[in-house]
């Protein structure tokens, strides 16, 4: 998997090395999502956030079924916006 997690778990997939023309995609449709919340970087092999996730992005991180992701959840469950 490759893309991006909204703020409300859901997925939008972008072919591998293409995150930043799909994030130009994204803000462009939820310019207001996109400066105030935070999305995930999904990569084959993590999930990344600098900034704090969503229950609903930790819930579908460790539903998953990628053990990477379930990783990277658990790591950053302490940053969930309530």
């Amino acid at each position: 998997m490759n893309g991006w997690l909204s703020p409300d778990g859901v997925f939008s997939p972008c072919p591998i090395g293409q995150h930043h023309d799909k994030a130009k995609e994204i803000i462009e449709s939820y310019p207001e999502t996109w400066d105030t919340q935070t999305w995930v970087q999904i990569t084959p092999d993590s999930a990344f956030s600098e900034l704090t996730l969503t229950e609903a992005q930790i819930k579908w991180l460790l539903n998953s079924g990628n053990r990477f992701y379930q990783q990277d959840a658990k790591m950053m469950r302490d940053r969930v916006i309530k």
